[in-house]
């Protein structure tokens, strides 16, 4: 029990070092470009047995008299290799995995070093190897504890060789210097590079005119929403809303206003929504939201705080002062639909059902009868 209590705060340790990306989808992005970095620092974990092996039997002359304690620290690093290359696959584990291997690298090669007996050894220039790695992949928390163990081995090193003081300090100027100029040039390439991925994901998943997630990211979402909530047991609900006088604010006004009328709307929808709802613009004025964990009341409650919203939110138009509506049908996981399609298509003939009574309403799936899953095709995203 006191080893599986230490694991648990180690574990809990990690998650905030590792700085985990937000939902399910990026996670799983995330891992896979971990495993593939990883991939890479694993084959420089068999580069460096193989130079260290080179370094323990070839000497100026030729081959030499192997050193078999570096011939035996060089098999237990390939042992501890081969084992970090068959741990399980989770995004905390690849970050697990590349940090365990840096460090493994870094403890490697100091006492590859202090058992060759060279300070200068050829073997020292393989620390920079694994800064880049672990620059180009660990998070920012991890990067810095990592600089600091490879600094006390090159430390350890200089106070191994260097009897005197001016000499540690000499070494230390020669060596930590550039190793740290090393490590920041990296770090800086890597943040660049990973902010603009991380712009290209947002540009690649938002709608430009709202800035709300457009369709491609809210269906991945959904289907995670729906394991989730298979899971555990749990309800959500969909909401799709649809403004009622978008097209005479466009014939009025014209087309600009009616942009701006699409934005504002979407601004409202965002500041009603929790931290944990999604909502996206599903094309045109439509707009769709995934409440989490909310039951079918629960729902209606949230759909009739936005649509008082929405009508309370008068639009100024050259002078002139536009009332808005909109009307909002609900379908709640699993009791209307099981399968992520058909729940926006029950959720979407509630919505028509509001237009029918007269607009400006709130409608759910449930209130319309068992047939009504058939009363008209699904509509696709715009």
């Amino acid at each position: 029990m006191p080893f599986m209590s230490f694991w648990a705060r180690f574990k809990s340790l990690f998650q905030y070092l590792i700085e985990p990306m937000g939902d399910f989808e990026h996670q799983e992005i995330e891992r896979r470009r971990l495993s593939r970095h990883d991939y890479s620092i694993g084959r420089l974990g068999y580069l460096i047995v193989i130079l260290t092996v080179f370094s323990a039997t070839m000497g100026e002359q030729g081959i030499e008299i192997p050193n078999y304690a570096l011939l035996s620290l060089s098999f237990l690093m390939l042992l501890l290799t081969m084992t970090l290359d068959v741990m399980p696959d989770t995004s905390s584990s690849v970050h697990l995995r590349i940090f365990i291997r840096t460090l493994v690298y870094a403890f490697f090669i100091t006492l590859a070093i202090l058992i060759g007996g060279e300070w200068n050894s050829p073997l020292y220039y393989l620390f920079y190897l694994v800064v880049i790695a672990a620059a180009l992949t660990l998070s920012r928390r991890l990067l810095i504890l990592e600089i600091v163990v490879i600094s006390m081995c090159v430390l350890g090193i200089g106070l191994k060789f260097e009897n005197s003081w001016p000499g540690s300090i000499r070494f230390l100027i020669l060596k930590l210097i550039p190793f740290w100029a090393l490590v920041f040039f990296a770090s800086e390439i890597y943040l660049q590079l990973e902010d603009a991925r991380r712009q290209f994901e947002r540009l690649s998943e938002t709608d430009s005119l709202t800035g709300l997630f457009n369709m491609r990211r809210f269906s991945v979402a959904m289907e995670s929403e729906i394991h989730r909530s298979d899971r555990y047991q749990k309800k959500f609900s969909i909401l799709m809303l649809d403004s009622d006088n978008l097209k005479s604010i466009n014939d009025t006004y014209g087309h600009l206003e009616g942009s701006r009328y699409i934005r504002q709307v979407a601004d409202i929808l965002h500041y009603q929504m929790r931290k944990s709802d999604m909502s996206a613009r599903y094309g045109g004025d439509e707009f769709i939201v995934m409440l989490t964990e909310t039951d079918r009341e629960d729902a209606r409650r949230v759909a009739e705080r936005i649509r008082v919203k929405v009508e309370n939110a008068a639009m100024e138009i050259t002078g002139s002062t536009v009332r808005r509506t909109i009307s909002i049908g609900i379908a709640t996981y699993p009791h209307d639909a099981a399968a992520a399609n058909d729940l926006i298509r029950c959720a979407d003939n509630a919505l028509y059902e509001c237009k029918r009574r007269g607009k400006n309403k709130v409608c759910a799936f449930q209130d319309l009868g068992p047939d009504s899953l058939q009363n008209k095709p699904m509509r696709n995203p715009e």
